[in-house]
């Protein structure tokens, strides 16, 4: 290698690390700058990084557009043409991002099936739709990130780690002696009655503890929500948390906000 060579490699060198010295005190820039605006600012300025990203994909998606052609159609030839528009087209796209940044506009999604179904039934998928809520305005996250401060002091539920489990037996005869197998069904009785999802404390305990589950994972504010999506929650809700007769009992109570709302 001639030291002409080694004199260009070691100039590129530097010009490499002077643009890479540059781009990071842009970038340290930029971010001391993201600090000192407000959240309305940067959601403008990520708005705008939006708009300018979604105008170089209208350029490239033009450009594989013009590459389809539509070809003539043969007589007794199946038409299989397809024009692949969903995948090119950004008037969805430029419609949300004409919209203020300031609302949530509300949406529904189709009806879909996990199985076979009829064909009427099919078809009123296709063709009814659910009405669409009304749109909401969307506050700063450091209002809506504000904890209700009653609420703060509520237990987490089944997130605190469990105890060890201890059975605690009441009769004294039966704790403090040696038992033989002639005591089981008494042992079994006393745990059937006190320990089983049937019995009075472990009712109590699930109920507590499925309020605090509620509670911890914010199910209230579903009644928020579209009343289709509420029912569906509600379902859910019953099949995930009320696993047994104290958690039943708590989730159909608790659940009843939740139906008012329909009414």
């Amino acid at each position: 290698m001639s030291d002409q060579q080694v004199e260009e490699e070691t100039q590129q060198q530097e010009e490499q690390e002077q643009e890479n010295g540059e781009e990071s005190q842009e970038q340290q820039k930029e971010e001391e700058t993201n600090e000192e605006m407000t959240y309305e600012e940067k959601e403008t300025k990520r708005h705008r990084q939006y708009q300018k990203q979604l105008e170089k994909m209208k350029d490239t998606l033009g450009d594989e557009k013009s590459k389809i052609t539509k070809p003539e159609t043969v007589a007794h030839t199946p038409y299989i043409w397809n024009s692949l528009a969903p995948y090119y087209k950004t008037d969805t796209v430029q419609y949300l991002m004409d919209m203020p940044n300031e609302v949530r506009h509300g949406y529904i999604t189709r009806k879909t099936a996990v199985g076979l179904v009829d064909p009427e039934v099919s078809h009123r998928m296709d063709v009814e739709l659910d009405p669409v809520p009304d749109s909401l305005a969307v506050t700063s996250p450091r209002d809506s990130g504000q904890k209700d401060k009653k609420n703060s002091g509520k237990k987490e539920g089944s997130t605190r780690l469990p105890k060890w489990p201890v059975v605690k037996l009441d009769n004294p005869d039966m704790a403090n002696r040696e038992m033989d197998w002639s005591d089981v069904p008494k042992l079994r009785e006393e745990l059937r009655t006190k320990y089983s999802g049937n019995a009075t404390d472990r009712k109590k305990s699930d109920y507590t503890r499925t309020k605090q589950d509620w509670h911890r994972m914010e199910l209230d504010e579903l009644k928020k929500i579209h009343p289709v999506n509420r029912a569906h929650m509600k379902v859910t809700c019953t099949a995930y948390l009320g696993t047994s007769p104290g958690s039943k009992k708590a989730v159909s109570s608790l659940s009843k906000s939740l139906t008012e709302e329909d009414q």
